[in-house]
């Protein structure tokens, strides 16, 4: 009885080891997969744009990676680091709010990557036209040999005033009645009729 059940046993074992090395093929042991882990170790982004002007509108994109592989994951967090500069949303979408630079982030298990973005400031506006010049004396009656202050005031299309214009003095008749400086001190002459002009700014 017991050499029977010796034998069975033995007979098991060399099944069991039969059945393992089997496995393996040729007696090697079995290959194991090396795919991805999920487990994320970097993260990128990518912004199709790196300036923008205010009001601009692009989406970020992020590539999360564990050991080499890209991997397709859920939850990502994004932020700006200037928010008065550039603002984010939760999908990515980055919006140009003022001038100045910003880092975009998007993080994933405490693992995070940016890029940066740079917003511009506007163009300044174009400077006003002067469609009419408005002159004026503070004295319009003179004796030969007294002056008076001329005034001058360079307005645009709508009427406004435009500031800081130079302007060039001229008598527009009766040059030898009286004459005018470069700073529209008007001098009488001679007596008659004389009539001071504005006739360009700069």
């Amino acid at each position: 009885m017991r050499a029977i059940l010796r034998s069975a046993v033995q007979l098991l074992c060399s099944l069991s080891l039969g059945a393992a090395v089997g496995c393996g093929g040729d007696g090697e042991p079995p290959l194991l997969s090396t795919g991805p882990t999920n487990d994320p170790v970097a993260v990128t982004i990518a912004l199709p744009a790196k300036q923008l002007p205010i009001g601009a509108e692009v989406q970020a994109t992020a590539t999360v990676y564990d050991a080499g592989h890209p991997v397709a994951v859920h939850g990502l967090t994004w932020s700006s680091t200037e928010t008065t500069v550039a603002l984010v949303s939760d999908s990515g979408m980055v919006k140009a709010v003022g001038p100045g630079s910003a880092m975009i982030r998007a993080t994933i298990k405490n693992v995070s990557g940016g890029d940066s973005v740079v917003v511009l400031a506007p163009p300044p506006p174009p400077p006003p036209v002067v469609a009419s010049v408005a002159i004026s004396l503070s004295d319009s009656s003179l004796t030969v040999g007294e002056s008076a202050e001329g005034r001058a005031i360079a307005k645009d299309s709508s009427g406004a005033v435009v500031d800081g214009q130079v302007v060039v003095w001229a008598i527009d008749s009766g040059a030898t009645i009286a004459s005018v400086s470069s700073t529209g001190v008007v001098r009488a002459l001679a007596a008659g009729t004389a009539s001071c002009a504005a006739p360009s700014v700069q």
